[in-house]
């Protein structure tokens, strides 16, 4: 091991390694924190052969040179991301060709409970135990004091078995047949990265404006769905008989009841009513008693469900109110004030933590704060801008990605149809399906009639899509079972090449526990291997049928990410994404760098990385996209 914390022994070092022939170099930083803006770089460990070095970074302030000599070579590390990361923003150098042990672990045992720490990978690969007392030692340390030798020995068993993990992840991978997904994960951690660090602004005053709205609104909510109480007194005369109570002990409810009883001539209705806790459970349920209804619970998707089969009864507005209240308590509670709480207070912007493979279909999820979750509400959306007055953001999504990849692997021909020839397949499957219900072979389902029909059918289609019966057809339509089993039948047949791929899957996935994406990436996903608690097997089916899809659409979404930074750095790094939710990028370009000679239609470059990139994983069609261009998050 070589220890370096003078100018002179750095500049012996690099005199020594710059004709360095190793293909490979493993690299890990010990810390003060995890927050890139805000840590300091301790020591910084690099090993390349059988060479260990340690360089002490509260010291050698400039490693440039250092970092030049291995620029073109392989970096490994552990959550490279976050090595990528402090070499950017500290040291201004960017890594490019890049394996990550942890995503490639990540990657191998998909599906599973299995860990990814270091040290839980290495004991499980070579059992090999790392003693990681000493991991603390630096977080918030005082660095005036000199660094330890067991800091320097737990810096170097993080570092000296990197290459060896590398390379058994490769071999699994190739015998796996995992080594396209290896490279796409790797290949976008630059991506996620720049995303974190770039972060997003927000319009402070508009969103503390908004937060005002939602408390006033939710006020609103409950002044309505007590007044629809109040009315619904004539046709349910037990509905004001007495208070409603809230969570007490038996004793104490019935001493109340008992007393409210005896004075039940003189109780004004409207104090009843003021006396509602719109936010009880126990109180709703009571609601729904007095009407003669049965309600076990009151959680959204019950509530809609009694919305559903329930169009015509008069406790619906009262139903809609509640759930409206809870809508905007909730815009309150997670998309309040208190959200403002996560800018950062040295670039005064969100930056949100991607874990780009923690889901079992490789879509990102994200958190501190979930930016995966933002609801599509202009308003709420309106508030995210650019980082000056001089930018403008290009949002660029999928158009129908879901329904285009179910296209390409099922190879249906009604589904190939939509995208190829022009046939409106959302008024074809609803107009089938309501010629069953109205038992009308002439009723008309088009752009132009009957077009609430049409739209609410897409929920139909998207169920099928994924796995959804006949008992989630009769709730979203509000049908008999009877009448459900014949649309479902009618959807089976229409779409009956999607139905036979659908088919197969289920009998592959419950047989094999296992799945793949079904494009060459070939992402694999794991069913009760290594889990703690075992799917039954309808939920295997049911999961197996998305997961080629969503994983998919994945894969497609990070490889366009990486094209969009590819044409960035030819264009002086002015093509900055911002964030990426679901199949969309929103992505941070110059204003004055549209339309111009130099930039030749900068925007619709980048509409055209999307659609190349994402047909390149179809079959039989085309991938298209949607763009909008404004100074705010649009869609």
């Amino acid at each position: 091991m070589i220890y370096i914390e003078t100018i002179e022994e750095y500049d012996k070092l690099i005199f020594n390694i710059e004709d360095v022939d190793y293909d490979t170099v493993e690299i890990d930083f010990e810390t003060t924190g995890l927050d890139i803006r805000t840590l300091i770089p301790i020591l910084l460990g690099i090993k390349y052969g059988d060479d260990e070095i340690i360089i002490n970074l509260l010291k050698i302030k400039d490693i440039s040179k250092l970092l030049g000599i291995f620029v073109d070579k392989l970096w490994i590390a552990h959550n490279a991301k976050f090595e990528y990361s402090i070499l950017k923003y500290h040291y201004k150098f960017e890594l490019e060709k890049i394996w990550c042990t942890q995503v490639c672990n990540q990657v191998l045992t998909n599906g599973t409970d299995l860990k990814n720490s270091y040290d839980v990978c290495l004991e499980r690969s070579f059992n090999i135990k790392l003693d990681k007392s000493v991991r603390n030692s630096f977080i918030n340390r005082d660095l005036s004091l000199p660094i330890t030798e067991a800091e320097k020995e737990y810096l170097l068993q993080d570092i000296r078995h990197l290459k060896r993990l590398k390379e058994r992840q490769q071999h699994l991978g190739t015998t796996n047949v995992l080594l396209n997904c290896f490279d796409l994960e790797n290949k976008f951690i630059p991506v996620l990265a720049d995303m974190e660090m770039e972060g997003i602004k927000i319009n402070t005053d508009k969103w503390n404006e908004n937060t005002e709205n939602y408390k006033k609104e939710a006020v609103n909510q409950v002044k309505l769905a007590k007044e629809k109480l109040l009315k619904l007194d004539n046709d349910f005369p037990n509905l004001l008989k007495e208070k409603f109570l809230s969570n007490k002990n038996k004793e104490d409810k019935e001493k109340n009841q008992l007393a409210l009883f005896d004075k039940f001539e003189f109780t004004n209705k409207q104090l009843i009513i003021d006396g509602f806790n719109i936010g009880s459970s126990t109180q709703v349920k009571e609601i729904f008693k007095r009407c003669y209804l049965n309600l076990e619970s009151t959680d959204e998707p019950s509530l809609n469900s009694f919305i559903l089969n329930n169009r015509n009864h008069k406790l619906v507005p009262f139903v809609e109110y509640l759930l409206g209240t809870r809508e905007y308590l909730k815009l309150v509670g997670t998309y309040g004030s208190s959200f403002l709480r996560y800018i950062n207070p040295v670039t005064n912007k969100i930056h949100t933590n991607y874990m780009q493979a923690f889901t079992d279909t490789g879509r990102l999820s994200s958190n501190d704060p979930n930016l995966q979750n933002i609801p599509a509400r202009a308003e709420i959306r309106s508030c995210f801008i650019p980082d000056s007055d001089k930018y403008i953001f290009v949002d660029v999504d999928l158009s129908g990605q879901e329904l285009r990849l179910a296209a390409s692997h099922s190879q249906d021909k009604i589904l190939l149809q939509s995208f190829n020839e022009g046939l409106d397949l959302h008024s074809y499957l609803a107009q089938d399906t309501y010629r069953i219900i109205n038992n009308n072979p002439n009723f008309i389902v088009s752009k132009q009639e009957n077009v609430d029909l049409r739209n609410l059918h897409k929920t139909v289609l998207f169920g099928y899509l994924y796995g959804a019966g006949v008992k989630r057809i009769a709730d979203v339509l509000n049908i008999p079972m009877d009448i459900a089993k014949k649309v479902y039948a009618k959807l089976k047949e229409n779409l009956s090449d999607l139905t036979k791929y659908q088919n197969l899957l289920r009998t592959s996935v419950v047989r094999n526990k296992q799945i793949r994406c079904g494009s060459h990436i070939n992402r694999i996903r794991y069913f009760n291997f290594h889990k703690e608690v075992n799917l039954e097997d309808y939920e295997i089916e049911k999961q197996g049928i998305n997961f080629p899809i969503q994983s998919t659409g994945a894969s497609m979404l990070k490889e366009a990410g990486i094209k969009i930074r590819e044409y960035s750095k030819q264009h002086n790094n002015e093509v900055i994404i911002k964030l990426q939710v679901h199949d969309e990028y929103l992505i941070q370009i110059p204003k004055d760098k549209l339309y111009t000679i130099e930039y030749p239609y900068i925007e619709q470059e980048i509409k055209n990385i999307m659609e190349e990139v994402g047909s390149t994983y179809l079959k039989g069609l085309k991938m298209e996209s949607e763009m909008k261009i404004a100074e705010y998050w649009s869609k």
